[in-house]
């Protein structure tokens, strides 16, 4: 999450009592977990709060105030590092992990312009998509234009329909966003791409 002066106080504190990722600009990424975090009227253009740092060079961590100015970023870290699959060959890894919410992972921490995979996970429900095309007048209409999410497991002659089934969204990102904090999809990142993803830093 981008913090700026529009970030509201109910995002700040839902970052409060997880572990995070802190970027400031020319200032080394550091780790810790908030106690309290509000925009501040001491520092102009920041927010502010009480901050348990991780130990890092040079400083052995520790309760500390804490400002972050408008423009940083500040991530969830994940609490757990979910199993490995695939096999490492001796000249390509193809070793793969399957980041799901359970582990802590924020879906809006992630990138998804570029990568990495969503992906169904094993859980029995079967996860498709309707999306709107031909922006025609006779077809404008259909769905209101929105990204549909279909959610079913069973027979397909009777399905059992998930809550979030015919559930309708703006974008393919929202859709996958709902699907992915239901617990429904994961995203598939090789271990050989993790650097890619900051919110991955620190495990």
């Amino acid at each position: 999450m981008q913090i700026t002066e529009d970030t509201t106080a109910e995002q700040l504190a839902a970052l409060v009592g997880k572990r995070v990722r802190i970027a400031r600009s020319g200032t080394p990424v550091q780790f810790g977990t908030f106690e309290s975090l509000f925009h501040s009227t001491l520092v102009p253009a920041s927010v502010g709060g009480m901050l348990l740092e991780d130990p890092h060079p040079g400083c052995k961590g520790g309760m500390t105030g804490f400002n972050v100015p408008y423009g940083s970023v500040i991530s969830v870290v994940p609490t757990s590092r979910p199993p490995a699959h695939g096999k490492e060959y001796w000249h390509l890894n193809m070793r793969y992990r399957l980041w799901t919410a359970a582990t802590g992972l924020r879906f809006d921490d992630m990138r998804v312009d570029d990568g990495p995979s969503v992906v169904p996970v094993d859980s029995g429900w079967h996860v498709s998509y309707t999306v709107p095309m031909g922006w025609t007048p006779a077809l404008a209409d259909v769905h209101d234009g929105k990204v549909e999410l279909l959610v079913w497991r069973g027979d397909y002659r009777d399905p059992e329909r998930h809550p979030l089934n015919g559930s309708r969204h703006d974008t393919m990102r929202d859709a996958h966003r709902a699907a992915y904090e239901a617990g429904l999809i994961a995203f598939m990142i090789y271990e050989t791409q993790e650097y890619r993803y900051p919110a991955l830093s620190g495990l």
